[in-house]
């Protein structure tokens, strides 16, 4: 707006609806990392962290769903590298874990694995810059860190393990695939009738 000072439309992403199903009982938190295993996704800042909170409380666990790079052959303790999967799966995933991780430390513009997380009901410790910074409410949908900050993360996972009321937090679900097409297509439209 700064450089075209023309009106414009602003239509939020939609993401295709998924049935979660219901989460497997475990003893312990699980934490679970959704998308690519690359270095800007900060992926490695949640396994360090995680060794942190894992050597205090050794029943918690980590998934990883997702492919990429220095995937290590012997994982530490407590951490699992389930690989690549596809959106039909996002419902068996998410059940696997109760707290999402995304841990990246570039500005992400929208950040499409948090709207996947909240169609899930999943609270979620995320790095306080970009998007995530905008979208995440603090102590309402999750706990935000500096990014690229072992000991920030690490602290924000502890808290999930040492505090219940996220349990309450009731997660906005994002909006619908349909609903923005239907956007665009009336966009579109009265774009055409100004013609």
């Amino acid at each position: 707006s700064k450089v075209f000072p023309w009106e414009y439309s602003v239509i939020e992403h939609g993401l295709s609806p998924f049935t979660s199903e219901p989460i497997t009982p475990c003893s312990s938190l699980r934490f679970g990392y959704l998308g690519s295993l690359i270095q800007q996704k900060g992926w490695q800042t949640a396994l360090e962290a995680f060794k942190k909170v894992h050597s205090k409380y050794p029943e918690t666990e980590l998934h990883f769903f997702g492919g990429g790079e220095d995937i290590p052959d012997s994982p530490p303790s407590g951490v699992y590298f389930h690989g690549r999967y596809s959106s039909e799966d996002l419902g068996k995933i998410t059940s696997q874990f109760d707290i999402g991780i995304i841990p990246s430390t570039f500005k992400e513009t929208y950040c499409y694995v948090l709207s996947e997380m909240q169609w899930a009901g999943k609270p979620v410790a995320a790095s306080n810059l970009g998007a995530l910074a905008d979208r995440v409410i603090e102590g309402k949908t999750g706990k935000k860190f500096r990014a690229g900050d072992t000991e920030d993360l690490s602290n924000a996972l502890l808290w999930f393990l040492e505090h219940n009321e996220w349990r309450e937090w009731q997660i906005p679900r994002p909006r619908e695939l349909g609903e923005m097409i239907a956007e665009y297509k009336q966009l579109y439209h009265e774009l055409l009738e100004r013609q």
